[in-house]
C-alpha cells in the first residue's frame, strides 16, 4: 500500500471520527415539542398519525392545510423505517453536508479542502445547537436547512459538470428535482431560493450549449428537475383536491385567502402597529359594514385570543 493511499484512508478515517463527534455533540439534546401545541408540534403530530393510519392528512378543519406537509410526511417516515426523530434528522443533515461538498468536486479537487467544507457545514453551530434551535425542537427547521443544501448541492453538481457527459448529471439533475418540491412544501416562503436555483441551472444550461452545438433534446438534465417539481406538487396538489376538494398544497396560497387578507391589511389603522396587521379597531370598523365578516365576531374576539 502507497503512502498515498494510507494518507487517503487516514483522512477518510480521521473524518469518519468528527461524524461520530457530531452524533455524540447532539445526542445529550432531546426533541421538544407538546401536542398541545395546535399549530406547531401538535398539529405536526396530528398530521403524521393520520398519514401512518392512511388517512392522508385527515378531516379538514381550519389548520389540515395552514402548513405544507413535507414535515409530517417525514415523521411519518421515520416512524415507518423505527428511528428516532432526532437521529434521523441528524443523519439527514450529515449526509446534505456530504452531498454539498461533492457537488463542487469538479471545482475543488483537493480532497483534503473538500473535507474541510464537510466539516464546516458539519459542525455549523445552529444545526445542533439547544434551547430554541430547530435541532431541539419539533419543528420544520429541522429538516428545512437539510433541504436548502440538497437543493443547492442540486443545482451547483449541475453547474460544475455543466462541460462534462450528460451521464455525470443524472445523479445532480434527480436530486434537484426531488428536493425542490420537497424544500416548497416544507415551508411557505420557498420563493426566496428560487433565483439561486434559476441562476445556477440557468448559467449550467448556458455553458452547455456554448460548448458546442447541441439539440434540444439533450438538454434534459436541465428541464428533468423543473418536470419532477411540477409533477410532485402536482401530486400532493391532486391528493388535496380529492381528499378536500382544493388543488394546492397550503390553502393561505389560495387566491382567494390571499385576496381577503389583502382587502383586510388595506384598512386604515387608527394606530398602526407594525407587528399587528389586523388589530382590533380595525375588526371592529368591520364588522359594522361587512355581515359577513362579523360572522367571525364571536372567534376573533373570544377567549382564545
Amino acid at each position: 500500500m502507497t503512502k498515498t493511499k494510507i494518507a487517503s484512508y487516514a483522512w477518510v478515517g480521521a473524518l469518519c471520527l468528527l461524524v461520530l463527534l457530531r452524533f455524540w455533540l447532539v445526542s445529550c439534546h432531546a426533541l421538544n415539542g407538546s401536542g398541545e401545541a395546535p399549530h406547531d408540534a401538535g398539529l405536526f403530530f396530528r398530521l403524521a398519525v393520520n398519514l401512518i393510519n392512511g388517512n392522508w392528512l385527515g378531516n379538514y378543519d381550519s389548520l389540515i392545510l395552514a402548513k405544507g406537509p413535507v414535515y409530517s410526511l417525514w415523521m411519518a417516515l421515520v416512524y415507518r423505517l423505527n428511528l428516532p426523530l432526532l437521529l434521523a434528522q441528524q443523519i439527514l443533515y450529515t449526509a446534505a453536508c456530504l452531498i454539498f461538498a461533492l457537488s463542487l468536486k469538479p471545482l475543488i479537487k483537493n480532497r483534503f479542502w473538500l473535507g474541510l467544507l464537510f466539516l464546516a457545514l458539519l459542525f455549523n453551530p445552529m444545526s445542533y445547537s439547544g434551547g430554541i434551535g430547530a435541532a431541539a425542537r419539533i419543528i420544520r427547521g429541522g429538516i428545512y436547512i437539510s433541504l436548502t443544501l440538497l437543493v443547492l448541492a442540486g443545482a451547483i453538481g449541475l453547474l460544475a459538470r455543466a462541460d462534462h457527459p450528460n451521464r455525470s448529471k443524472i445523479f445532480w439533475s434527480l436530486l434537484l428535482g426531488f428536493s425542490l418540491p420537497l424544500f416548497w412544501m416544507t415551508r411557505e416562503e420557498g420563493i426566496w431560493l428560487l433565483p439561486s436555483v434559476v441562476l445556477l441551472v440557468g448559467a449550467a444550461a448556458f455553458l452547455y450549449g456554448f460548448t458546442g452545438a447541441r439539440r434540444i433534446l439533450s438538454y434534459w438534465p436541465f428541464i428533468m428537475p423543473l418536470v419532477l417539481t411540477v409533477s410532485l406538487i402536482g401530486a400532493v396538489s391532486a391528493v388535496n383536491y380529492r381528499y378536500y376538494g382544493y388543488w394546492g398544497v397550503v390553502d393561505m396560497k389560495a387566491p382567494g385567502f390571499q385576496s381577503a387578507y389583502g382587502a383586510l391589511g388595506r384598512v386604515k389603522h387608527e394606530n398602526w402597529k407594525p407587528d399587528i396587521p389586523v388589530p382590533v379597531d380595525v375588526r371592529r370598523k368591520l364588522y359594522r359594514i361587512s355581515s359577513k365578516f362579523a360572522e367571525f365576531e364571536d372567534i376573533m374576539e373570544g377567549d382564545f385570543f
